[in-house]
């Protein structure tokens, strides 16, 4: 067996897309997300994506990223972290211990750069999931086999929108909203500016990024409230990914009132008019708000794992 980057053997990148899909079972590598993971991700480098090959055959992968470009305004603060977007063996060759080969190339090259600490697997907003999905066990144990510990956990839920239909509640709280000065709509191509910025200010850079990406669509994919002229809440969906929803929030001030329930039901209506059936709402730990929701149909758990590299 071989380990070596894709900077190394960049022929190999045609390959990589069906492996992921051939060895991480419950995930979904479209054309879509492999360019979002791998080509628009402003801080992905080849020479940190590992793979592990026999003869002529791919039989893992690791693909590593470091903040190097953006957001431009955390590459400072994260200057000593890497990332692991995904971990990968072949489903014949997991007693191998390609996992710990891989962890091992890659950690080694964080330490070279004077980088101290790797998680996996929360790059936002160029992820693949939250986390390890923990029905992965065998990397599950790979991870702690080599040191990494869990940082935190999240799930992703999906919905079946087949017969989605707002409830009276909701439109009652719409009505109240609306009574009471709210404007609810889905914002011009104009207004990208307004939004982003205040998205950034009240929550982060990440879902800046990410409202952002909801105005590259033929029509911008999110909606906003307004009170008095002054943005009170903001819904994204099929931005990042066509059936992924989110992010999602509200003014800390504003809140209390329906405001986000009511948000998030014009959204999925919207995704649902798209023709969007089975919908994921991902990278979640407000699993009260989204209980309300009456189709759930599955719920993924993901550790967030984490190890301080040593010397």
């Amino acid at each position: 067996m071989q380990i070596t980057t894709l900077a190394e053997e960049p022929g190999w990148e045609k390959e990589l897309q069906a492996f992921l899909n051939l060895s991480l079972a419950k995930d979904f590598f479209t054309e879509h997300m492999f360019n979002r993971i791998m080509k628009q991700d402003p801080n992905m480098d080849a020479r940190f994506v590992y793979l592990a090959i026999n003869g002529d055959q791919l039989i893992g992968a690791l693909i590593g990223v470091r903040r190097t470009k953006a957001p431009e305004e955390l590459v400072e603060l994260q200057k000593e972290v890497g990332w692991i977007k995904a971990l990968a063996v072949h489903p014949e060759k997991k007693g191998l211990k390609i996992a710990d080969e891989l962890l091992k190339a890659y950690e080694d090259a964080l330490l070279k750069e004077g980088r101290k600490f790797v998680r996996v697997s929360d790059f936002a907003s160029w992820h693949v999931t939250a986390g390890l999905d923990i029905s992965y066990e065998h990397l599950l144990e790979a991870y702690y086999r080599n040191g990494y510990a869990k940082a935190g956990q999240a799930v992703d839920y999906e919905i079946d929108l087949a017969g989605f239909q707002i409830p009276a509640y909701v439109k009652r709280y719409e009505k109240k909203l609306l009574k009471n000065g709210f404007k609810i709509y889905r914002p011009a191509l104009e207004e990208e500016e307004e939004v982003a910025a205040w998205v950034k200010k009240v929550f982060s850079p990440f879902w800046a990024y990410e409202a952002s990406m909801a105005f590259r669509n033929p029509e911008p994919t999110i909606w906003i409230a307004k009170k008095d002229e002054e943005i009170a809440g903001f819904s994204v969906y099929s931005a990042l990914e066509p059936e992924w929803f989110g992010p999602i929030g509200v003014d800390p001030e504003k809140r209390g009132k329906g405001l986000g329930t009511v948000l998030l039901y014009k959204s999925l209506l919207f995704m649902r008019l798209l023709g969007e059936r089975l919908i994921v709402i991902p990278w979640t730990e407000h699993l009260f708000f989204y209980t309300q929701l009456s189709r759930t149909v599955g719920i993924r758990h993901y550790l967030i794992l984490s190890k301080n590299l040593k010397p």
